[in-house]
Formats: structure tokens, C-alpha cells, sequence
């Protein structure tokens, strides 16, 4: 309830949390039965539908053909687009990210966290959810989007690091040190940004973290943001009084990360196809070896069944029976983890 009221709370023009005017708890619930009435239910102050029912008499699917147009229909039926709640929450998780008290005082260490997640309502889900809901949209980013996405990347600033080290809580590995703004902006997959920083003089485009020793590339590539690959491995073109400029430099295809990982090796790993595809496009190493179990990008890729992935590398000339540190060749994974289409596909290869 808590932080609905403060979602709902926040206006464009709030930059603090000492701006929002909230109501009581029980003349919010008030409220919220005003605005839903018997689509949702409140339980120890906790709003959920009342049926999934509910949800799919409201939510409109843009894949089907409604008999009557949300627009003419005065009811409830399919009034909610999913796109534009998408948006809705973006606009407001980013306000809300963006509040003064985040650079004033923020999370200084891991041991507080708890307690200043606590005392930050609605601050745990805008930073773990304001990009997917980004992403959700499908939003036209303007300028003004653009730099909000940068305030909010800001390496620099002790804003980015409060929300950036609650949102990696959810991920289930050690926090990134050296993280660049580059860096996270290529890891949320946010192009706009990522543009806008290519163009900058000065901007390090193959350092790596401190941690995984990853580069902007790895971790788009790892989490299969195609146009940020692309921006990363082209340039981005510039033009001076209408004279075309030569293109700035480029991030390295192969840059390994500690465990001798490229970004081929991650996209592949995660099936992410595009990113795969276009990576050996542009000369990226079909079977690159890493440092850590010997595998390539293909036994990762076989190993976790991406079928389509395993097909695209073992055409571009992907050594189907090459041995790995403990044995193995990207055929024995995919039989011991199950994947009969993949065994299919890598066993008349791995035969000849």
C-alpha cells in the first residue's frame, strides 16, 4: 500500500520525497476501492486482483481483434493497455530515481542495506524495474528521456550507485566495481544512451570492470541487447558542418574478460541469436577458448539447448568436436543435459 500511494504520489515537478503529499493510509485505501472497486482486494495492506480473471477482462491484447474499440467502449473490458502502463511506471520509477535524497545520503555500504531500503519506500522496485518497464514501453526516447538516463547512469554519482547496488541484490553474483556509465548503460541495453555517450570525446570504450573483467560489449552482448552491440562494434557516424566524419573507435569483438569469456561466448551461452549472429559478422572468433573450463562459444550454447545458436556457429565453421578442460565436447553436453534436438543436430558432424 505503502508504495503505491507513493507511486501514485509522484509528479514530474516532485525532486524530493519531502514534496509528495501523501494521504493516510486508510483514506488511501478509501481511494484505491474508489478508483478499482471490486477489481482488486486488500489484505494485510497489500492490494492484489481479485482474480486472474480480472487481469485478462482488463488488459488488452494488441494481438487479437477486439469486437469493440477501447476507445468506444465506456466500460472497463480491455482498457488497459500493457505498453502504456509500461510507460507509466517507467516515467515514474525514474522520477523517483532521480529524488535528491539518493545523492544527498545514500547507501553507503552493503550492511545498510536493508535498513535504507527500508526507510526508502518504492525504492527496492524503481531501481530492480524501471528499465524493464523502459524496455516494456516501447516509448519514442527523446532528448530529454536520453539525459534522464544519463543523470541516472552517471558512474560518478552517488545517486547511480545506491540504485545500481540495490538493483544487483537480484542478481546472484559479486557487485561490479569500476563500473563505467557506458558499462551501464550497454548492460540495461539503453541505445539511446549509449549513443549519446559514443559520441563524446574521450569516452573509454574497452575498459573493463574490476570485478569480471567485462567490457560494455560483453555485457550487452551477455544480456542480448542487439542495438546496443551494433553501436558498440560500428561507431556512431558524425558530422561536422555537413562534412562527414571518420568513425571513432570501436570496442574490440574478442575482448576477453577474467575467465577468457568474449561477448560471442556470453551471447551464445544466454541464446541470445541476433547478438551471435551479429558478432560473427563482424569477425568475432567462432571458437574462441576460455581460460576457465575450455569451453567455446558453441558448448556453451549446446550445453544450454539454443538449438538455432548452435546451428549458426557449427555453419560458420564451429569446431563440433573440440575437448574441453574436463573432457568434454559441446555434443556430450547437450546429451547429458537432454537437449535431443541439439544432440541431433551436432551428431552427424560430431561423427565425421
Amino acid at each position: 500500500m505503502k508504495e503505491i500511494a507513493l507511486a501514485l504520489a509522484i509528479r514530474e515537478h516532485h525532486q524530493s520525497y519531502s514534496d509528495l503529499n501523501l494521504k493516510p493510509e486508510d483514506r488511501f485505501r478509501e481511494s484505491v476501492r474508489d478508483i478499482c472497486g471490486l477489481f482488486v482486494t486488500i489484505t494485510d495492506s497489500r492490494i492484489y486482483l481479485l482474480h486472474q480473471t480480472a487481469k485478462e477482462f482488463l488488459i488488452r491484447n494488441d494481438d487479437k481483434t477486439h469486437p469493440q474499440s477501447v476507445h468506444t467502449d465506456p466500460g472497463w473490458k480491455h482498457s488497459l493497455r500493457p505498453q502504456d502502463s509500461h510507460q507509466i511506471l517507467t516515467e515514474i520509477c525514474m522520477q523517483h530515481l532521480l529524488f535528491a535524497e539518493l545523492e544527498a545520503h545514500p547507501l553507503e555500504n552493503d550492511a545498510m542495506l536493508s535498513q535504507y531500503v527500508g526507510s526508502h519506500v518504492f525504492l527496492d522496485y524503481s531501481a530492480k524495474h524501471w528499465t524493464t518497464h523502459l524496455h516494456g514501453s516501447n516509448m519514442e526516447v527523446d532528448d530529454a528521456a536520453t539525459q534522464t538516463m544519463l543523470r541516472l547512469c552517471d558512474s560518478s554519482s552517488k545517486r547511480c550507485m545506491t540504485w545500481f547496488r540495490i538493483y544487483w541484490t537480484s542478481i546472484s553474483a559479486h557487485f561490479p566495481t569500476n563500473f563505467t556509465t557506458l558499462m551501464i548503460a550497454s548492460y540495461f541495453g539503453l541505445a539511446a544512451a549509449v549513443k549519446h555517450l559514443l559520441e563524446l570525446n574521450g569516452i573509454s570504450l574497452n575498459s573493463k570492470d574490476g570485478t569480471y573483467g567485462q567490457s560494455a560489449l560483453s555485457w550487452a552482448a551477455g544480456n542480448g541487447f542487439n542495438d546496443v552491440v551494433k553501436l558498440l562494434i560500428e561507431g556512431v557516424g558524425r558530422r561536422f558542418n555537413g562534412i562527414k566524419l571518420p568513425l571513432k573507435k570501436r570496442a574490440q569483438v574478442d575482448s576477453m574478460d577474467i575467465c577468457g569469456r568474449t561477448p560471442l561466448s556470453w551471447a551464445a551461452k544466454n541464446g541470445h541469436e541476433a547478438v551471435v549472429k551479429l558478432l560473427v559478422k563482424k569477425g568475432a572468433t567462432v571458437d574462441s577458448v576460455d581460460t576457465e573450463f575450455g569451453q567455446t562459444p558453441l558448448s556453451y550454447a549446446a550445453e544450454n539447448g539454443y538449438e538455432v545458436v548452435v546451428k549458426l556457429l557449427v555453419e560458420k565453421g564451429a569446431a563440433v568436436d573440440r575437448l574441453d578442460t574436463y573432457g568434454e565436447t559441446p555434443l556430450s553436453r547437450a546429451t547429458e543435459q537432454g537437449h535431443k534436438a541439439v544432440v541431433k543436430l551436432l551428431s552427424p558432424k560430431a561423427s565425421l
